[in-house]
């Protein structure tokens, strides 16, 4: 009998819409609202719409060797990579859960708690740091509360495109910058915009722990850009964003995979100790 199969949480499908009025904005949330999406960096008023805009993600089929026979498979230790699939599917279920309008409490908090950073200082971005944000999907924490109060410290922005199949640059995000569908469901700068290298990474994931152990969505997309940046000579900080929910006792880590310097949640900021 053939092993069962098994699914993998991919990052293939996110909703592709427009961008937050959020990211220059300082201005109270209604209770219950949600940001709606909204250009570039020239906004000074946020705009909020009430609903869910999550769309379940699309599951990848993984199966082993058909020819193992089923007692063998059953015996067999569970590899990093199937480990770090069930670790994703749990995380992110939890994730999904949070309510719309907690989910915009806690990515304030977060900016909040960013302040206590020593990398993310007025002292270390006057002198003209670039930090690469992202664009959030889905359920994922927000982080432009945070990139514009860094903006506001002296701050160079950017935000990471898709290039190539496997290739991610980062472009430099300015006032009225024009923004184009980057990949994977996510905007950022279009072609005509200067193509930076960071000293500072605020990194998406989908799990972590307390290590600077990190998961991601499964592409690599991160883990290609830190290794071609540091072979270019690039000393990264590379600070972690999610929920404290996301929050594992273990990331099984492989060679590839670099640690973070530290986490930031709703509830503080984590040194981490690898």
């Amino acid at each position: 009998m053939a092993p069962p199969l098994r699914t993998a949480y991919t990052n293939q499908e996110r909703c592709c819409g427009v961008c937050v009025n959020f990211i220059l904005g300082a201005l109270p949330i209604p209770k219950g609202a949600v940001p709606v999406l909204a250009r570039g960096l020239g906004h000074t008023a946020p705009t909020y719409t009430v609903g869910s805009r999550i769309e379940k993600p699309r599951t990848a089929h993984v199966a082993r060797s058909l020819f193992m026979p089923e007692q063998e498979y059953e015996c067999m230790p569970t590899s990093h990579p199937q480990q770090k699939d069930d670790l994703r599917k749990e995380t992110l279920k939890r994730r999904d859960a949070i309510d719309e309008s907690v989910r915009i409490e806690h990515s304030l908090a977060a900016a909040e708690h960013g302040r206590t950073v020593p990398a993310l200082s007025q002292d270390e971005l006057a002198v003209g740091k670039i930090v690469a944000g992202f664009h959030p999907i889905r359920s994922e924490i927000d982080p432009r509360p945070l990139m514009a109060d860094l903006a506001k410290l002296g701050a160079r922005l950017c935000l990471p495109v898709v290039t190539d199949p496997r290739i991610i640059e980062f472009r430099e995000l300015v006032q009225g910058a024009k923004m184009i569908e980057s990949g994977f469901g996510t905007i950022g700068p279009d072609e005509n915009a200067k193509v930076l290298n960071p000293d500072i990474l605020l990194v998406p994931l989908s799990v972590f722990d307390r290590k600077g152990g990190r998961i991601g969505y499964g592409a690599g997309f991160y883990d290609r850009a830190i290794e071609r940046l540091e072979h270019m000579g690039k000393s990264l900080h590379l600070i972690g964003m999610a929920f404290s929910t996301q929050e594992a006792p273990e990331v099984p880590m492989e060679k590839h995979d670099r640690y973070l310097d530290g986490i930031l949640t709703e509830t503080g900021y984590i040194p981490t100790s690898s």
